[in-house]
């Protein structure tokens, strides 16, 4: 059996071990019964491998049977007859390289024996196959498969692969080694076939192909957008005029050669403009059966816009400079009417009538249609109309009609009806709001609004926040502003009652009826309802002491004298006495040692027959094991130190006083509101106030924040500014039930309204300016087309303010900021590429100098048209000087009539294509700048410069190393009428680019020479 092993092992050394070994290969060595001198190892850059007992050994160029020969002595230290096997575990990468039409690189260490057609075949190169689909290029049909070479190790050898894919001719296949660099030339001009125009094709050339046989690649020609009877075909340089029908209809046809072109010309389109009130205005096209007419031009912009239909007041058309205007009615009755190509057509629109609905209830700009009634009642069913409840906050209307105002009848207000002129301003006021802050024992607390018609006393808000219980109700007391008390039962129940003012602040206060209880029986406090009797004898016999006979004697303490009393006079009610809020009863024992705690800590403390009675036990027997709250002891009216030991009599009365916690209540526009308590180890002020509360509310971006901080301690107010606080300008100390509250700052605001603009309220935040120039800036700038005279609207105060970026002015809070549209200081420009635009008049008198230089026009263009007041001229701007003496008026139209002098057309792959403005020594790279940059698309390498327009000598210029800063050789000066154009296929020629740049100039030119 060993021996067959064996047999094996060398029958597979045989094939296997035949290959040599190459740097990067993944080699196992196995070592017979040995797994600790078996292992995995990679040959390194320098063709070695470790091993143990050996170091490295150069193996790269040998077999795995012959390193396994060089192992055996090291192995052998270990083992005697050590019986060696090695082999590849992982191949290293075979690369060739691809190059030209297609840059990648290819491993065929999988596919021993991989031929160059294969290779092809993996890359996905054929004729049914477009290759490689993100460089949106035919791969097969843009290389040259007549011409490729492969070149190893310096010898070249060309091949010509054509037989291959047509015929199945492998006799020209190769097989590839690693190393090898494969050329595959992209396909030349001279090669191919090409369709341009209104259709595009390319095609390999093949022998005997003719024009009908390419014609029948392309499919059906559409003779309605193509302009079949004139196209042109290039063969070998020579143009000749075709009639394509002929050559379909088979009358005649023409032999192709290698690089011919074909261009199909697009048939001139039909078209009109139209503007206004429709859906998709703009440029429209009719196709060659198509009438051009009033009605089709309507339909192809999706008719009159939704709603819009009453603002249509008549129609222009506007064909050969002359104006005619059509009623409305046109739209509804037979509107066939003829246009002619490049006819402007503009759904004319009623003017406007607008109202400004301001006050508590703004509204913004209020618009009519052209056929409502324009009156009082009108507007308010179009704002909504007034609610019951919202009218009886109304406190008046008016309507403000320049200096004129009108105020409405509140008692008619379903009855009376207003006529309103456009313009008007209704201000519509609410009654100021009347609120007030409520706190302490009541079932609602904070802001308490009181309705228009409800008196603003102290009775009516008890009945609107509720009080919790009878026993408030009857011994509750209403503190308002920290200064006048009043007695809640001679509100609720007496004649008593109270004015409220606006923002009053009204503490409901109530501290029960309650004494304290020191002795064997009970300790602690004990309340008395307003309906029990408040006597010691009362509260003797409530405690309900079963066995008196046990008790020595009851002494009453009130603030600092004591009375004694025998108990069975208070139960047999021979001896009585009226009790007082925080009395203090003590309950002597006759049988117990004890002593009695009065004053902040009430107790009764028992000691056993044999312990001490001192007053450090006392102490910790009450619990206060932190002496720093004991303000004092006293003991018979004599105050007794705390901090050493002393005896005390049994039966000894002491009070002891703590020290307080100082309470404070804090409301208002502050982070967090609520009782805050300080220790009697911190510091009660402001400063530690806020701290506790998470700060005032004094944000820059804010637009409500703290403003001023009011202290309400008994019979006095303390004011301080919330800013100096916040910056610890300013501290105040604290006392024990101080009120602190904090009053709300209002953002500054204005209403802004307008065409072309949101209509809204505009806030102004804590760090904000409140002028005009803010205020323009948060709208984001004034719009294109709206007037820079701004009306600023103050109750019935109106102030016409000028913007001007150098002058300000301060606003005041809730103003009204109206912006109009400017329909009186505009003219209107059509630029050389027929771009129209308005220009604002900002001066009295603007020149014709003023408004050409704000287009970018200079004396580089010949000729412009001034349309005035219905009179037409034309006027030489090639001495730019005499247009400085030329005044336009509003409502003037100007056309630049034909393209400038120095120019140059810039196409293509640029962010502005079009006419750039070229000086002396202007050169391919600065024009190209000048047309706004290369776009992400343009191939900087193949740039094309024809000399005098598309027919000139074309140029191919390299600008691509201006896209890495380096410097630039081929970049050559433009001339007067040079085209540049930047492509996004390095593949097509010069020549194939001619018919797209004679198509873009053609519409320009056509667009430029549209309002001549």
């Amino acid at each position: 059996m060993r021996r067959f092993f064996l047999f094996i092992l060398i029958m597979l050394s045989f094939f296997v071990f035949a290959y040599k070994l190459r740097v990067g290969d993944v080699i196992s060595i196995e070592v017979f019964n040995q797994p600790q001198l078996s292992r995995t190892v990679k040959v390194s850059l320098d063709g070695t491998i470790p091993y143990p007992f050996a170091g490295n050994i150069y193996v790269e160029g040998k077999t795995p049977e012959e390193v396994a020969k060089l192992l055996e002595p090291y192995a052998q230290k270990i083992v005697r007859d050590a019986f060696i096997n090695v082999w590849v575990e992982q191949y290293a990468p075979m690369y060739v390289y691809i190059q030209g039409a297609i840059n990648k690189v290819a491993d065929i260490s999988q596919t021993p024996g991989i031929t160059l057609t294969k290779l092809l075949a993996q890359l996905g190169v054929g004729p049914s196959n477009s290759g490689d689909s993100e460089s949106n290029v035919d791969l097969f049909d843009a290389i040259d498969f007549g011409n490729v070479v492969i070149n190893r190790n310096g010898n070249i050898t060309k091949l010509n692969l054509w037989p291959f894919f047509y015929q199945g001719d492998f006799s020209k296949d190769v097989e590839l080694k690693e190393n090898d660099i494969i050329f595959l030339p992209p396909m030349t001009v001279d090669k191919n076939i090409q369709v341009n125009g209104v259709y595009t094709y390319t095609a390999n050339y093949q022998e005997g192909l003719t024009l009908s046989v390419l014609l029948s690649y392309i499919g059906p020609l559409d003779k309605e957008i193509a302009e079949l009877e004139n196209a042109k075909l290039f063969i070998n340089n020579k143009m000749l005029s075709i009639n394509l029908e002929k050559v379909i209809s088979g009358e005649e046809d023409y032999n192709l050669k290698p690089g011919a072109r074909l261009y199909i010309p697009k048939r001139r389109e039909k078209y009109a403009y139209i503007i206004g009130l429709v859906n998709n205005p703009g440029y429209k096209t009719f196709s060659s059966d198509e009438p051009i007419t009033l009605k089709l031009l309507l339909a192809k912009a999706g008719g009159i816009q939704k709603n819009m239909e009453e603002w249509v007041k008549d129609i222009k058309v506007t064909q050969n400079g002359q104006e005619k205007i059509y009623s409305n009615t046109i739209l509804f009755e037979d509107n066939t009417v003829p246009l002619k190509r490049g006819a402007i057509v503009e759904v004319v629109s009623y003017q406007k009538f607008r109202v400004y609905v301001t006050g508590d209830i703004a509204k913004g700009i209020i618009e009519f249609l052209p056929k409502e009634p324009r009156t009082f009642k009108t507007l308010i069913s179009k704002i909504g109309g007034i609610s019951t409840e919202q009218m009886k906050w109304i406190k008046s209307i008016k309507i403000i009609r320049d200096s004129t105002d009108i105020t409405v009848d509140l008692s008619k207000f379903d009855e009376v009806d207003y006529q309103l002129l456009d313009g008007d301003t209704v201000e519509i006021k609410k009654y100021p709001e009347f609120y007030v802050y409520i706190q302490g024992f009541s079932n609602r607390k904070g802001k308490i609004i009181f309705e228009p018609d409800e008196k603003h006393s102290l009775k009516i808000l008890l009945s609107k926040v509720g009080l919790p219980d009878e026993e408030i109700e009857n011994e509750g007391i209403a503190l308002i502003n920290n200064n006048v008390r009043i007695p809640v039962k001679e509100v609720l129940y007496g004649n008593k009652d109270y004015l409220l003012s606006k923002a009053d602040i009204v503490q409901i206060l109530y501290e029960p009826f309650s004494v304290t209880v020191i002795g064997p029986a009970k300790n602690g406090k004990i309340k008395i309802s307003y309906k029990d009797p408040r006597t010691l004898g009362y509260l003797i016999k409530s405690l309900g002491i079963s066995k008196p006979e046990l008790i020595e004697s009851v002494l009453l303490v009130r603030k600092g004298s004591t009375k004694k009393y025998g108990i069975q006079d208070l139960i047999s009610g021979k001896v009585n006495e009226t009790l007082m809020k925080n009395d203090t009863v003590i309950i002597k024992s006759a049988v117990t040692r004890a002593v009695y705690l009065t004053g902040d800590v009430a107790k009764y403390i028992r000691f056993e027959y044999d312990e001490p009675i001192s007053l450090q036990r006392i102490l910790a027997k009450s619990g206060i094991n932190d002496y720093r709250k004991i303000e004092k002891i006293t003991l018979n009216g004599k105050v007794i130190p705390y901090d050493t030991d002393v005896d005390i009599e049994n039966g000894s009365v002491l009070n002891i006083s703590l020290k307080r916690p100082i309470n404070v209540t804090v409301m208002g526009y502050v982070k967090n509101t609520g009782n805050v308590k300080f220790d009697y180890y911190e510091t009660a002020d402001l400063k530690n106030l806020f701290g506790k509360l998470g700060g005032l509310i004094l944000d820059k971006t804010s637009y409500y924040t703290s403003e001023k901080v009011y202290v309400f301690r008994k019979d006095k107010t303390y004011e301080f500014d919330a800013e100096k606080v916040y910056k610890g300008e300013i501290n105040f100390d604290l006392q024990d039930n101080d009120f602190v509250y904090v009053t709300q700052r209002e953002p500054n605001y204005v209403y802004v309204f307008g065409e072309g603009i949101q209509n809204r309220v505009v806030r102004f935040n804590y760090g904000e300016t409140f002028d005009m120039k803010t205020l323009i800036g948060k709208i984001g700038g004034i719009p294109e087309g709206i007037s820079k005279e701004i009306m600023i609207l103050n109750g019935s105060t109106e102030t016409i303010y000028t913007w001007d970026e150098r002058k300000n002015i301060q606003l005041e809070r809730g103003s009204v900021v109206v912006f109009n549209k400017d329909y009186k200081n505009y003219v209107y420009v059509i630029d050389a590429s027929g771009k129209p635009q308005s220009i604002y008049l900002d001066r009295k008198e603007t020149t014709l100098y003023d408004v050409l230089t704000r287009i970018n026009v200079n004396k580089s263009y010949k000729k412009v048209m001034i349309r005035s007041s219905g009179n037409v001229q034309e006027i030489d701007v090639t001495d730019f000087s005499k247009t400085l003496g030329i005044v336009v008026k509003p409502g003037d139209v100007i056309t630049v009539l034909n393209i400038p002098q120095n120019y140059a057309y810039v196409l293509g792959e640029v962010n502005r294509p079009g006419l750039v403005e070229i000086n002396e020594g202007t050169t391919v790279l600065e024009a190209i700048l000048k047309a706004g940059a290369f776009t992400t698309k343009a191939i900087p390498s193949s740039i094309y410069l024809y000399r005098g327009g598309p027919q000139g000598t074309p140029i191919k210029i390299n600008l691509s190393g201006a896209l890495s800063g380096k410097v630039v050789k081929d970049n050559p000066i433009v001339e007067t009428g040079d085209v540049i154009f930047v492509p996004n296929d390095p593949f097509k020629t010069a020549l194939e680019w001619v018919p797209t740049i004679t198509a873009l100039i053609n519409l320009y030119n056509n667009i430029s020479g549209l309002f001549k």
